[in-house]
């Protein structure tokens, strides 16, 4: 599965309805903040078109901006950053970019390639191609994970379906318990000290079936849905 994504240097001529929106940090027509406010619910691609600009997830490499040879020492100033950075390319200057990482012994980062071929299919090697250029926006197919701009899968927020299997599956296995725990209750005569922060401590012990109901409890809070 692939996504759409737009950048351009205006940001009121860009269409509504994307995932993804790149944008510029520095330079001239820097508009990463107007984006942000713009597409509050979109994710913003963040390029950088100088490599003395120490910051972005994608280094612009074309004629006026960054150079073959000085996105190694961007991507490189990057990831001692923390980031995991791309590389904005045309097809024809890829193999140049490739070669200068080869030279100065740098892992190659992840690419974004322009190819105005009208086909809105992601080349081998990338992770985004920029296929279709407008007078007021380029447009770009986007792989469904993009390293250093998406966020890793453990840090990713739950669905609401999510939530609701995630507690089933808690609720599932505290019931899966409740014969070791009742067995091990029984070892006590059926009782167990109550916990000390119960609110009613006039019986200073506690049955097995209030254990039973208060667990039941906690269960049906954890499967009931909030909405």
């Amino acid at each position: 599965m692939t996504r759409t994504m737009y950048d351009g240097v205006t940001v009121a001529d860009l269409p509504s309805g994307a995932p993804l929106y790149a944008g510029y940090v520095d330079g001239i027509y820097a508009n990463v903040t107007a984006l942000r406010k713009r597409f509050p619910k979109a994710r913003v691609v963040e390029i950088a078109v100088f490599a003395s600009t120490h910051a972005g997830q994608v280094l612009d490499v074309e004629t006026g901006d960054a150079t073959p040879a000085q996105a190694p020492g961007w991507v490189t100033a990057r990831r001692h950053a923390g980031a995991d950075p791309t590389v904005y390319c045309n097809s024809s200057t890829w193999p140049s970019v490739r070669s200068a990482f080869t030279k100065a012994g740098v892992a190659q980062p992840h690419y974004w390639i322009a190819d105005y071929d009208g086909k809105a299919t992601v080349p081998s090697g990338a992770v985004a191609k920029q296929f279709k250029s407008t007078a007021h926006y380029d447009q770009s197919v986007v792989a469904d994970y993009w390293p250093g701009v998406d966020p890793e899968e453990d840090d990713m927020a739950l669905s609401a379906d999510d939530k609701k299997w995630l507690a089933a599956e808690i609720a599932s296995q505290i019931k899966a318990a409740l014969p070791s725990i009742a067995a091990a209750v029984a070892h006590t005569d059926g009782l167990y000290t109550a916990p000390a922060d119960r609110s009613d401590q006039s019986n200073k012990t506690w049955s097995l079936e209030s254990m039973v109901t208060d667990i039941n409890t906690h269960v049906r809070d954890l499967t009931d849905d909030k909405g």
